[in-house]
């Protein structure tokens, strides 16, 4: 009497751990679940962001010039005034200065190694003499006699008003510029307008 094959015997876990493996069986590759992660993340900042939702603050905020003075106050001094900054400068030039005379700071060519340098005093210098400068006036008194005064002298006052304003005093001065004004109209008006700034000594 033929018998038939006997099947092996599967081995079923059953409980917990069963419903777990089969749990894990069902889900997709942890590559395609990646994917599709990342893919609904892009999704949602997407709408996120449509919507004007924001998760971040902001740090920066402008200030008003006017308030910075409120502002150092608050931070117990933390911002520099124009006038400190410059004295560090001009102390750390000083500074810098006398390291390199008294040769504790070496650049090569000025305090060290300056047999190069010494080389090039026999080359002549240019020298300009006085009649290059009287040539220039009598040119700058010829050209002012040949333009439209009137005419330089309202593009001048031009330029100072807009300077008055918040516009861009550059093309205003240009135009100054283009109706013959000299630098030294320019820079009187300019000069009669705000002042001269000298600054204090340091040392």
């Amino acid at each position: 009497m033929a018998t038939g094959a006997v099947p092996a015997p599967q081995n079923q876990q059953g409980g917990f751990f069963g419903w777990i493996e089969r749990v894990g069986n069902k889900v997709p590759h942890p590559v395609l679940m990646f994917l599709y992660l990342i893919i609904g993340l892009a999704i949602l900042s997407h709408i996120l962001f449509l919507l004007g939702v924001s998760v971040t603050d902001e740090v920066v905020t402008t200030v008003p010039v006017e308030r910075l003075g409120d502002l150092r106050d608050a931070l117990g001094g933390s911002i520099v005034p124009y006038d400190t900054a410059t004295g560090e400068i001009a102390e750390a030039a000083f500074v810098y200065q006398r390291a390199l005379e008294k040769g504790e700071k070496r650049v090569v060519g000025v305090n060290t190694l300056t047999g190069s340098v010494d080389a090039h005093d026999t080359l002549e210098i240019l020298r300009v003499g006085s009649q290059v400068e009287r040539d220039q006036k009598a040119e700058l008194v010829a050209r002012r006699t040949t333009r439209d005064d009137d005419a330089a002298r309202a593009a001048v006052a031009r330029m100072v008003e807009v300077g008055r304003t918040e516009a861009i005093m550059v093309p205003a001065m240009l135009d100054a510029v283009r109706a013959e004004a000299t630098l030294g109209e320019i820079c009187d008006a300019l000069r009669a307008e705000w002042g001269t700034y000298t600054e204090p000594a340091r040392f």
